[in-house]
């Protein structure tokens, strides 16, 4: 987690997505 938070919110989100199916599927609706 704590390198998610070193990456910019752009690629965080993309790489919490990509950890994160059922959150990414979330996020994605927002």
């Amino acid at each position: 987690m704590a390198g998610r938070l070193s990456w910019s919110p752009s690629r965080g989100d993309m790489i919490w997505i990509d950890c994160s199916p059922q959150v990414g599927r979330e996020m994605k609706d927002v």
